[in-house]
């Protein structure tokens, strides 16, 4: 799975570190509860 992240961050260099394409519309995907910090983590 990293080689995807690698090969989306080599075609789309705008991208962060760890943020993903999402491929049915090339928009970067956002995970609000990593970026957050997830409450349901107790």
């Amino acid at each position: 799975m990293k080689e995807l992240k690698e090969t989306a961050q080599a075609a789309n260099p705008a991208l962060e570190p760890g943020q993903e394409i999402n491929e049915a519309d090339g928009e970067p995907i956002f995970h609000a509860d990593e970026e957050e910090g997830a409450d349901h983590e107790q």
